[in-house]
């Protein structure tokens, strides 16, 4: 089995991420980590074109307060015992958008949560590439 050097934590803002983010806390301890990039994937806003004249920045506003969630989250529960790289990211999308950012990033490892049933899970995540995932 090859090292964890990176690892990619989607997050959706619900209770299970501080389950996510304590679990992705402990992985940094127990093995190679060096970078952990927290993300978050914004469905499409569809903002009538109205809307968007009278307030310009509102999808770029609607991103920023994620963002900043995501970093509270993570504050008071990603708590590793040695110093990794934190980055965030927020994008407007899919939930599959999760896999590209994970290439494009070099992911090692991908923790997701898993609320509901596993449908679109096993038919999308288990069989598309070599990212490792708990």
């Amino acid at each position: 089995m090859e090292p964890f050097k990176n690892l990619l934590v989607g997050l959706d803002t619900s209770k299970l991420d501080a389950t996510l983010i304590e679990y992705a806390s402990f992985l940094v301890d127990h093995s190679s980590a060096e970078k952990v990039q927290f993300v978050n994937i914004v469905r499409n806003l569809n903002v009538p074109s109205d809307v968007k004249k009278e307030f310009p920045n509102i999808v770029a506003s609607a991103i920023q307060d994620r963002k900043d969630k995501i970093k509270e989250a993570v504050k008071a529960n990603f708590k590793p015992k040695k110093k990794v790289k934190v980055t965030y990211l927020v994008k407007q999308g899919q939930a599959p958008m999760l896999l590209d950012i994970a290439n494009k990033s070099q992911t090692d490892l991908i923790i997701i949560g898993q609320k509901k049933n596993f449908g679109w899970y096993r038919s999308n995540y288990n069989a598309t590439g070599p990212t490792s995932q708990l």
